[in-house]
């Protein structure tokens, strides 16, 4: 699970996200549950928020699980960096704020 903070950039709370997840090797798709995802790349996917979750208030964590798939002998790790569009520049170090 991937988890970044809603930023306080806009001083807006969102009433509808999109984010850009990216992967450091080709991943061939991936499934997400709390997002709708769009492939542009083998490593670059956009995420956009379902129905029932486009309010992120600042301050919140949205946290996004998801699988990635792969070709071959799939016995890969690659880094993921993921940003919610119009905040912070793409990051690896995401966290939460309490165990999930």
């Amino acid at each position: 699970m991937q988890c970044l903070r809603v930023a306080d950039v806009s001083l807006v709370e969102l009433n509808g996200w999109k984010a850009y997840l990216m992967f450091s090797e080709d991943v061939q798709s991936i499934e997400i549950w709390d997002a709708d995802a769009t492939k542009v790349s083998d490593r670059e996917y956009i995420l956009v928020n379902k129905s029932y979750n486009p309010v992120q208030h600042i301050g919140d964590w949205l946290c996004l699980s998801f699988l990635g798939r792969v070709e071959g002998n799939g016995d890969i790790s690659p880094e993921t960096t993921v940003y919610i569009e119009g905040m912070d520049e793409p990051t690896d170090e995401l966290e939460c704020e309490e165990e999930l």
